[in-house]
């Protein structure tokens, strides 16, 4: 009798621990849902898991991922006229120009499933694109704006992006395969290594993302919405993040 009730002392505890380590998003009351545009801008040093955040922060306020380079390979594929300017700079592998980026950000945001908010995942990446998006964004409606950097040491993500996969079908990313013959939970299309995540690559990235972008955090940090997070696993981080913007929501919103 007294092992029986040991067990069950055991089994009530590890539920209740268990209970307490959901997600945020699923304890976080519906009070603090944003009533006004929610923008939010993510940054942190390649491999810190910028995509992977602002596809969970997307689903979560139901607001859409803004990627530059999504928005570039579509106006091309569309044809519209910045796809037109943009196309001769891609097919050179040359840099779009800031100006026409700036442009096509604009354009985007001004369309109707941004009117609630949107996420732009690694954008800007210097400090003239992030004036060029203050220009932006003091175009639209009055909303938040939340900035959110990812922090996490070059060796840990050289760590971590080495052991990366992708689907050669379907490019649904994965984190932590160390080898890469595991089958894709997506759509069971062999993973394999990135092109851009061998070391030297990857050393070479973060060299310049020191240089080029660590300013632009140093632009935003003045800014009542910036917060950090520490990068560590993908619900930890998430949590902290959502916990970031909710608070910070629950703040200005008063």
């Amino acid at each position: 009798m007294i092992k029986r009730i040991s067990a069950i002392i055991c089994i009530t505890l590890l539920l209740v621990a268990c209970a307490t380590e959901q997600p945020i998003q699923n304890q976080v009351s519906s009070d603090n849902i944003p009533n006004q545009p929610l923008r939010i801008i993510v940054l942190g040093a390649p491999g810190v898991g910028k995509g992977t955040d602002a596809v969970m922060l997307s689903k979560r306020y139901n607001i859409p991922q803004l990627s530059t380079g999504d928005m570039l390979r579509a106006a091309v594929k569309d044809g519209t006229s910045l796809g037109h300017k943009a196309e001769s700079y891609l097919k050179a592998g040359q840099l779009v120009p800031d100006e026409l980026v700036l442009d096509l950000i604009k354009d985007r945001v001004n369309q109707e499933d941004c009117s609630d908010g949107f996420i732009l995942d690694g954008f800007p990446r210097t400090v003239v694109q992030a004036k060029g998006l203050d220009d932006v964004l003091k175009g639209l409606p009055h909303g938040y704006l939340l900035i959110v950097n990812l922090l996490a040491d070059d060796e840990d993500l050289v760590t971590r992006v080495k052991k990366r996969a992708i689907c050669a079908k379907c490019n649904n990313g994965q984190i932590d395969h160390i080898k890469y013959n595991k089958i894709c939970s997506t759509c069971n299309g062999d993973e394999v290594a990135r092109e851009d995540d061998k070391e030297d690559i990857v050393r070479n990235r973060l060299v310049v993302y020191h240089t080029q972008t660590e300013p632009v955090i140093q632009y935003y940090k003045d800014n009542k919405g910036f917060f950090e997070v520490k990068a560590v696993t993908i619900p930890q981080t998430f949590n902290e993040v959502v916990r970031g913007i909710e608070s910070n929501i629950m703040v200005t919103g008063k």
